[in-house]
């Protein structure tokens, strides 16, 4: 590929693609288990995905202009875009970034937070056939710095000055006097009005320039428009690195519509134009990009975006959801949340709950089994919701939501069972970044918690003959950023995804087991699934999070995270002094607090017939870079910045100092975990 023009870094710009260098559409025959699934709006989905989702977003714009198409906050107030005034953004912002020689294959790297900036400018990208880079905010400079050093793109969009200055110090910490984007756009320029770099403008700017010229060719942005694919790529994703080797993938439009479309088709009841959702996640997480993005799309949901990414627990409040996609990790810490305010409240309340939950279960547990419970039960369940669990799920802004979808990293069996019963019908489903987010969820009217998964219609699942997963569908990526030998690794010549997660066959479908990477062989035993052990010692309030040890080790260890908030609350409580996170981690009764959760995680881990816990330390800082944006350990990282940690654990097995030395093995007569059992 002939090299694009020079940045002012004197390096050279590569494009990604070329205007005649467009992959034919994927193959792809539907699973017999998903043909009922699929209907009825099967034909309508391949019809979107058979051309560019920003030709759907035209026709919509079009088709209900007066309609709202996203609502906002500024200011502290909500406000309304309409689907009329959206495309006119788009329309503004394409053409005004190809003024600054923005075209198809160069990269577009947006640092925006949860912006309606952000929405525009990826609508805009995709207009031009460029290809958006999120960047996470917070990543270091070194991290920032390879990644942009990498990608080289054309555009950094930037919402205000500390997105700017991550810029600038990333460019502080690549090769001397190497610029790391040729033009540096900003939304807000207040605070970077005195630089000096003449890379910098503002959107405002652009979007002048772009009204300027479709005020003399209103037909340029429907030209661009006609021009695109279903086969552009649109998204150079960073997968999450938990693997220890993080990579970008280049998604299609295509890929987007047949993973996340089909996904949401597949719902009992998909949604539509009446639901509302709430953007939680970065937007530089592609499964939430991507979601978002189709489902405002493609079915007409309102997308709400918070003022901030700090006040997205409060936009879903006030906004109460229909649809939810969200990372295992937020349901985690509201169930933690939710059982540490029911246990400190008072006698009332705690029977008020007890009786609400036991009620809701019995009415939950035998749509697990595909049975109808009985009226009795039902009407039991209603009182218990409008009693008592209806004010629980306001406190989070669930008590609306119709659809809710958690995946993206491990998620607990037991945290899904206990959200059911509260009464939200929460789904797992199994994702990965080279297949544009999902490929596989549950679709069951009730699906059991920790129950088999179906691939998304039109994928085609299979186990190879060591239980790994693999993919071939129209959701496939295009291939790894600048590495032809990683993707021949990950794709075969049949079009097969060699996921690297093993799974096995369910009664309801593919259980995915964990990472092939995270199974753990303990010496003199059988591989433990790190993942289920995890789980085990996660779920309750106090345990935030925790990384099983065991390869070739003679048992089973753990290095624990309290929680530092409910920890300290219970610390209040029981009147222990401390100072600071570490200060509480290294505190022996708080060894004592997290000695009886893994005691009663190693019940549950009898239950499964897996080995104990015998060993664990509690970490003396919260875990930062060890951990991805989607909240999945990078296991690599913890073994490297805890390594001593590790060794001393199975070396003095008694000594007391960050946490006990054995623990129990799954006694019956266990003590139990401080705050109760959760259902």
């Amino acid at each position: 590929m002939a090299p694009g023009p020079r940045g002012p870094g004197g390096h050279h710009r590569r494009r990604l693609v070329r205007a005649d260098d467009r992959r034919p559409a994927v193959a792809v025959t539907t699973p017999a288990a998903h043909r009922e699934v699929a209907s009825p709006g099967a034909a309508a989905l391949a019809a979107e995905a058979a051309r560019a989702l920003v030709q759907t977003f035209r026709e919509r714009a079009g088709r209900e202009p007066g309609a709202t198409a996203i609502r906002y906050k500024r200011h502290g107030i909500w406000r309304a875009l309409s689907w009329g005034e959206y495309r006119d953004e788009v329309a503004t912002t394409a053409v005004g970034l190809r003024s600054l020689g923005l075209a198809a294959g160069d990269r577009v790297a947006l640092m925006a937070g949860q912006s309606l900036d952000w929405f525009v400018a990826e609508v805009a990208a995709q207009s031009l056939r460029a290809v958006v880079q999120g960047l996470y905010q917070g990543a270091s400079p070194g991290e920032l710095a390879g990644q942009l050093a990498a990608s080289e793109p054309a555009v950094f969009l930037a919402h205000g000055q500390e997105q700017v200055d991550a810029l600038l110090e990333a460019e502080a910490e690549a090769e001397a006097g190497r610029a790391l984007a040729d033009h540096v756009v900003v939304a807000d320029v207040q605070g970077v009005l005195r630089y000096e770099d003449r890379r910098i403008t503002s959107l405002e700017d652009v979007r002048s320039q772009g009204r300027a010229a479709l005020g003399e060719d209103p037909g340029a942005w429907d030209r661009l428009v006609e021009a695109t694919g279903p086969d552009d790529v649109v998204r150079l994703a960073s997968t999450s690195g938990t693997g220890g080797t993080s990579r970008g993938a280049l998604l299609t439009s295509r890929n987007l519509v047949a993973s996340w479309g089909a996904a949401f088709s597949a719902m009992p009841a998909p949604p539509g134009p009446k639901d509302v959702a709430v953007v939680q996640r970065p937007l530089a997480y592609v499964g939430e990009a991507a979601s978002s993005l189709v489902l405002s799309i493609v079915f007409g949901v309102v997308a709400h975006l918070p003022e901030d990414e700090e006040l997205a627990a409060e936009a879903l409040v006030e906004v109460s959801p229909t649809v939810l996609v969200d990372f295992p990790r937020t349901f985690e810490v509201q169930a933690s949340r939710a059982l540490i305010d029911l246990e400190t409240g008072s006698r009332l309340k705690r029977s008020a709950y007890r009786a609400a939950t036991s009620l809701a279960r019995r009415a939950v547990e035998p749509t697990w089994r595909g049975e109808r419970p009985s009226a009795l039960a039902r009407a039991g369940r209603w009182f218990a919701h409008q009693l008592v669990l209806r004010q629980l799920l306001n406190t989070f802004g669930y008590r609306r939501l119709r659809i809710a979808l958690t995946g993206g990293a491990p998620v607990s069996p037991d945290v899904v069972r206990l959200w059911q019963v509260w009464g939200v019908p929460l789904r797992e489903l199994y994702g990965l970044t080279e297949h544009g987010g999902v490929a596989a969820l549950q679709v069951a009217a009730a699906p059991e918690p920790g129950g088999g998964l179906e691939p998304v219609p039109g994928t085609e699942l299979r186990l190879a003959g060591d239980a790994e997963i693999l993919l071939r569908g129209p959701g496939v990526f295009r291939g790894y950023w600048q590495d032809e030998q990683a993707t021949a690794r990950a794709v075969d010549a049949e079009g097969w995804l060699h996921t690297g997660d093993v799974g096995r066959q369910g009664a309801a479908g593919i259980e995915v087991v964990d990472r092939r990477t995270n199974l753990l062989a303990v010496a003199g035993a059988e591989q433990v699934p790190a993942s289920v052990v995890e789980h085990a010692l996660t779920f309750g309030p106090y345990v935030r999070d925790a990384m099983v040890v065991a390869h070739g080790r003679p048992h089973v260890g753990a290095l624990v995270e309290i929680d530092y908030d409910n920890v300290a609350d219970w610390a209040r409580r029981e009147h222990v002094l401390y100072t600071s996170f570490t200060s509480l981690a290294t505190n022996p009764r708080v060894s004592e607090l997290v000695g009886r959760v893994v005691e009663e995680a190693n019940l549950r881990l009898a239950e499964a017939g897996l080995p104990p816990v015998r060993v664990f330390r509690l970490l003396p800082r919260e875990l930062d870079e060890e951990v991805a944006p989607t909240h999945a350990l990078r296991r690599d990282r913890v073994e490297a910045a805890f390594g001593e940690l590790i060794d001393d654990m199975f070396r003095n097995p008694t000594d007391m100092a960050g946490g006990p030395g054995t623990v129990g093995t799954g006694r019956r007569d266990a003590p139990a975990q401080e705050g109760g059992r959760a259902t």
